[in-house]
């Protein structure tokens, strides 16, 4: 599984010869075109989309790849499912900084907190880090002896289709036997509880994972978020400072930070917007947030810089998105852009009340 993206990047140096120094490799790459990429650099070896791999695979090596993936979960539960219980897996990602530029098709970075907790969620443990002071995260890991992490997806698929109550019933039945499950479960009830509503149930979760690891970051945006909700201000903050000195690099992390300071009208809340959308440069709701702050900050150009980095991602949007866009557009001169955004607008669904006000706007706007 490799990260091809284009004619601007090559893959890294170890995809051409995996071929050379292994009996036998078969490439996990659901994309046609990015299979046709990395197959230009590796001849030797064989791409699927993971439909027809078996279970016989001893090994597999993900560099740069993970990033990209729109679901990074899915293609490492494939891996899970298709190799051996001996099995070793080599990964090795960018690694994520508050101030880091990423552009389409990177989606994000990772820390080693981050990417240990991915494998986690996946059914891999870590056995080893490989990377010392570089710019890549980089490990070994092995199979986790631990089956409980299959539920874990089970049950996030359950709260993605609305079944929130039925996935947190799910969890709780399950019976990690390693503490590094039993944090990921704590975290997946605290979290779908917090979008249930049901506070006591989500802070209880929350901090539980905090006694089973209290440098985790996640439960400390968690309980930020809470905090913020029950209107106790000075404890979201506290939490959220927290939660990215135990990982600068987690995105929710910086989200809530973010959301915190923006509710405090504090002066750097465009500074963390920035900051948060930095680290989730795919993330249409972050985007538009940061979008926003830098409007209010003065910084209309940069807003459009956001909307248009977001959009190369190819990603559906919704009409919201065409609208908002629009109008910053209008706002700093490119009024035939913004035409291009009303008519997408009203193509995608918006309504006739915000397409017509866009179109008033760039019609009075635009020079005669």
């Amino acid at each position: 599984m490799s990260g091809a993206t284009g004619e601007t990047q090559r893959p890294p140096r170890g995809l051409e010869r995996e071929h050379e120094l292994l009996t036998y490799v078969v490439g996990l790459e659901p994309e046609v075109s990015a299979a046709c990429f990395a197959a230009e650099y590796a001849a030797g070896a064989v791409f699927v989309d993971g439909s027809s791999m078996d279970s016989r695979s001893g090994s597999a090596v993900a560099v740069r790849a993970l990033g990209h993936a729109l679901d990074p979960e899915a293609p490492l539960r494939e891996l899970r499912s298709c190799c051996a219980s001996d099995a070793r897996l080599l990964v090795a990602e960018p690694r994520a900084h508050a101030s880091q530029s990423l552009k389409a098709p990177c989606r994000r970075g990772y820390s080693r907190a981050g990417l240990a907790s991915l494998l986690a969620r996946t059914g891999w443990a870590v056995s080893g880090w490989l990377d010392d002071a570089t710019t890549f995260v980089s490990c070994a890991a092995t199979p986790n002896t631990d089956e409980a992490w299959r539920g874990i997806g089970e049950a996030q698929q359950l709260a993605r289709t609305g079944a929130g109550r039925r996935a947190i019933e799910l969890l709780s039945q399950l019976a990690p036997t390693t503490d590094t499950i039993r944090l990921e479960v704590a975290l997946a009830i605290a979290d779908i509880a917090f979008n249930l509503g049901e506070g006591t149930l989500s802070v209880d979760s929350y901090l539980r994972a905090r006694e089973l690891c209290p440098n985790d970051a996640r439960h400390g945006a968690g309980l930020a978020r809470l905090s913020l909700a029950m209107g106790n201000t000075d404890d979201a903050l506290t939490e959220a400072h927290g939660a990215l000195r135990c990982d600068p690099a987690d995105a929710d992390a910086a989200v809530s930070l973010a959301v915190v300071m923006q509710n405090l009208g504090e002066p750097a809340t465009f500074q963390a917007w920035d900051a948060a959308w930095r680290l989730a440069p795919s993330d249409a709701a972050v985007a538009a947030k940061a979008a926003n702050a830098a409007c209010d900050a003065g910084h209309h150009e940069y807003a459009v810089e956001i909307f248009e980095r977001v959009r190369a991602y190819g990603d559906e949007v919704g009409p919201e998105f065409h609208v908002a866009l629009g109008l910053l557009l209008a706002r700093v001169g490119r009024f035939k852009d913004a035409l291009l955004e009303a008519h997408g607008a009203r193509s995608r669904g918006a309504t006739s009340k915000d397409v017509a006000q866009l179109e008033q706007l760039i019609a009075t706007a635009t020079p005669s």
